[in-house]
């Protein structure tokens, strides 16, 4: 909550967007935590490294 929190009240952004591999259960649940919500489910990316693709999911918080 503290980063959403900095970035409303301090920063005065309006809208939050973040991206997570849809495998990272603990990242999807830290943004439902913080009062972000899915709005797309359907985002690719790939890892560099690797070159491994995967699903990814963008959350969103618009005041």
């Amino acid at each position: 909550m503290a980063v959403k929190d900095f970035a409303v009240n301090e920063l005065k952004v309006s809208n939050l967007v973040a991206h997570c591999d849809f495998r990272n259960a603990a990242s999807c649940k830290v943004m439902d935590k913080i009062g972000l919500t899915l709005v797309k489910d359907d985002g690719v990316r790939q890892y560099p490294k690797t070159s491994e693709i995967a699903r990814e999911l963008m959350y969103s918080f618009i005041i």
